[in-house]
């Protein structure tokens, strides 16, 4: 991802601001389970086109979602690298959960990883491709647990998880050349109008903590405080209560088409497209907490919004 401001379309719709409700019957988040999915991608090793942990990973989010989710389709599509002009096919991966309610709410996170390692202060390094533990694996980890809680107990609204494709294939300082998955999703899916959508994005490592990210402040600042509120309620830590830098992520093509996105995104991480974003970087009590956020996202739409 990279830093690019631009102003998104007002956004449309607001969701009631009344309380989290929590009590039995909620469904469980795994953290553990959540960090075996991120040591997993990681071992496949570079999940970037043309690798062969690309296909590995497809196969693996497949296999797991189409026995959890109600439906899961694949969205193919071919673009132009930006980093080096080559033709590649890029698959983003979209589970459906509760597929005939009209309201939807959309979670992402991108499952690419960096092929180069640009950000290295070994130059000798630069060319070598990113591991992506928090850089692609960490946000994919979340959902993948989070689609075996949603498993337990069908969502009373529609709950769709995207795993976009083609993220981290952008130049250097050039906004414009990255998230081409979630930008051709909106693309060829016009008709498709969630609720709100909510991306996940280097939320592994230890001591995770996310501000506001700005662009989803300008674009959609009812849902980051509605989020916010959430978290507080459920007493997270991971959230902080001040404004980021403008990330240039997945939840921009949303916004540019008037759906509320709001960005989950620790940009401070150190390792940050290097060779050093590895595992043991990252943390499954960062997971849990972003995985409980999310499942108390669902609970508050299904409560809030009109099945």
């Amino acid at each position: 991802m990279a830093h690019r401001s631009f102003r998104p379309r007002a956004w449309l719709i607001m969701l009631s601001s009344a309380s989290v409700v929590t009590g039995c019957g909620e469904r469980e988040f795994d953290e553990a389970r959540a960090f075996r999915h991120l040591v997993d991608q990681v071992e496949m090793g570079p999940r970037a086109p043309g690798y062969p942990g690309h296909g590995q990973a497809l196969d693996y989010f497949r296999s797991h979602l189409e026995s959890r989710a109600d439906r899961v389709f694949l969205h193919r599509f071919e673009v132009t690298s930006p980093l080096d002009s080559s033709v590649v096919e890029l698959q983003t991966v979209v589970a459906v959960f509760n597929p005939d309610s009209p309201t939807r709410i959309l979670f992402g996170a991108h499952w690419d990883t960096r092929p180069v390692a640009d950000q290295e202060t070994d130059e000798a390094l630069r060319q070598l491709p990113v591991p992506g533990a928090n850089d692609g694996a960490s946000g994919v980890a979340v959902l993948l647990e989070v689609a075996t809680a949603l498993a337990a107990r069908s969502p009373k609204i529609g709950v769709d998880l995207a795993l976009f494709d083609g993220e981290d294939l952008g130049r250097p300082a050039e906004a414009e050349t990255y998230a081409l998955g979630s930008a051709r999703f909106v693309e060829d899916h016009p008709d498709y109008r969630p609720v709100f959508m909510v991306n996940l994005d280097m939320v592994g490592r230890k001591g995770t903590r996310i501000p506001k990210e700005s662009h989803s402040v300008l674009g959609a600042a009812w849902l980051v405080e509605r989020l916010w509120a959430i978290g507080r309620e459920i007493g997270t830590t991971v959230l902080v209560d001040s404004i980021g830098p403008p990330v240039f992520d997945d939840h921009i093509a949303f916004l540019r088409a008037g759906i509320p996105a709001v960005d989950l995104i620790d940009f401070q991480d150190p390792n940050w497209h290097t060779t050093h974003d590895l595992p043991e970087a990252c943390a499954p009590e960062s997971l849990g907490e972003i995985g409980r956020l999310v499942l108390a996202i669902v609970r508050d739409a299904e409560r809030t919004l009109r099945p």
